[in-house]
């Protein structure tokens, strides 16, 4: 493990780690309502809502985990080859589940593969493309993955209204 120095910091530590344990439960229990006849479809969209917020809060608290773990210096970057279209599609499919608006993916070509961290490019997907369901304005959100001549390009697209200069400036 890690030493996390301090009395403060190995509580704050404790609640988040305990605060995540128990969204994952949560979010497990939910597999037991999946596709189940009972519920009527105001208890699904409830159900669906809560699964979102759920995810969200889960989403939020592995960011500070990371964050934390980066600041105090004992974050690793774990290198190896990713199929950043199946990651994609994986986030595709597990926001769908969670949001009742259009999400599209585009990825055309071979499946690009680059030298990464998959949690991290799993997390910044995640993030931006949650982000975007979020704020969209209603219309469909795209995923695009595009292979470049020596990069290869993540994007996202909404019909919300955007980020200021400033937020952009912050964010990347």
């Amino acid at each position: 493990g890690i030493p996390i120095v301090g009395e403060s910091a190995q509580k704050d530590f404790i609640a988040l780690f305990g605060a995540i344990l128990r969204l994952q439960n949560i979010l497990t229990s939910f597999d037991d309502f999946e596709g189940q006849d009972p519920l009527t479809e105001r208890q699904a969209q409830f159900l669906r809502g809560i699964r979102s917020n759920a995810t969200h809060l889960q989403a939020i608290a592995e960011d500070i985990l990371m964050q934390t773990r980066i600041e105090a210096g004992v974050f690793s970057m774990q290198w190896e080859r990713v199929d950043v279209r199946s990651l994609g599609l994986r986030v595709v499919r597990e926001l769908r589940a969670l949001h009742d608006l259009p999400i599209a993916f585009d990825c055309p070509g071979v499946p690009p593969i680059v030298d990464a961290d998959s949690r991290l490019l799993l997390q910044a997907m995640t993030n931006l493309l949650t982000n975007a369901c979020r704020h969209s304005g209603g219309g469909t959100v795209v995923l695009r993955i595009q292979r470049q001549t020596k990069k290869t390009l993540v994007s996202v697209e909404d019909r919300g209204v955007g980020m200021s200069p400033e937020q952009r400036r912050r964010a990347f």
